[in-house]
């Protein structure tokens, strides 16, 4: 009933039709209808048929038990009183960034934005707050790779409880500026052009050798230059399964897209080890 409230939009109508839908028996039942019509329409049709000839197209069907495109919408769009825009609309909102979704459902943005946000590139999303911190567990994998961690080139006094390197410097000591030196973790800020700034530094003190162990954690923003020029340095590279859930005191994480984690040393089977259990380990070719 709340749902069909006459200050909602069409897209927000849908969604919250389809959150209630969705957690419902009744949904879980009409799928299976759904499923067995389909089932029972392709055995009359194929019923006296002759056999398809061997090198017959395979179905691109994936085993997907909607209904073909078209069809699933304007099924969806009446049983939620919307129209079949706002259902295709929403479900590539849903797929691709579901937390949009949800800020549409919730009224805190308009559908329009979400829809003109998800047409940008990941990276280019990226709101400018760099004040995120590396949660610990990623931390004690680094320094078990590295030994320990000499310095922190973008950290705070908060995020160095965490990280406990020996030197750390804060936006107020400006680590572009100092001199980086010893084993470093390094999780920069991600807004530009820090991020790239802070990722060739890196790169210049390790080729200069004043860095002798690195490890970086970034968005797995693998077409950039700054990426490039990591794995140029890196020896090895982990993609983590899931998005990295990154914390700070008065605020919830909610990443734009993957992570990576580089490692720049000698000490690659130790990287492997730490590292394999969340996500794959790549070594990087030379």
């Amino acid at each position: 009933l709340n749902g069909q409230r006459r200050d909602l939009t069409q897209d927000q109508r849908y969604l919250v039709w389809k959150s209630c839908a969705e957690k419902s028996g009744a949904w879980q039942a009409q799928r299976q209808r759904i499923q067995d019509d389909a089932n029972r329409s392709r055995r009359k049709s194929q019923k006296g048929a002759p056999k398809p000839p061997a090198k017959q197209r395979p179905s691109t069907n994936c085993g997907r038990s909607s209904p073909p495109r078209g069809r699933g919408s304007s099924i969806r769009a009446a049983e939620s009183k919307t129209n079949r825009g706002a259902v295709e609309r929403m479900d590539r909102l849903e797929r691709e960034r579901p937390d949009l979704a949800e800020k549409v459902r919730l009224g805190q943005i308009t559908s329009s934005d979400a829809m003109r946000q998800l047409q940008k590139p990941h990276v280019a999303n990226n709101a400018g707050d760099n004040e995120w911190y590396t949660p610990a567990d990623y931390i004690e994998r680094a320094r078990k790779v590295m030994g320990g961690i000499d310095l922190d080139p973008a950290s705070s006094q908060v995020a160095n409880d965490v990280v406990k390197a020996k030197r750390f410097f804060t936006s107020d000591d400006d680590g572009l500026a100092q001199h980086w030196k010893g084993r470093v973790f390094m999780n920069p800020p991600y807004a530009q052009p820090l991020v790239r700034q802070f990722c060739e530094k890196l790169c210049e003190h390790y080729q200069s050798q004043d860095v002798t162990e690195a490890i970086v954690l970034v968005n797995n923003a693998t077409e950039t230059r700054w990426f490039q020029s990591l794995l140029e340095a890196a020896a090895a590279v982990c993609f983590p399964a899931g998005r990295v859930k990154f914390w700070h005191p008065e605020k919830t994480s909610a990443p734009l897209q993957g992570q990576a984690v580089l490692y720049c040393g000698d000490r690659i089977d130790s990287f492997t080890k730490q590292f394999q259990d969340i996500g794959r380990v790549c070594h990087v070719a030379r």
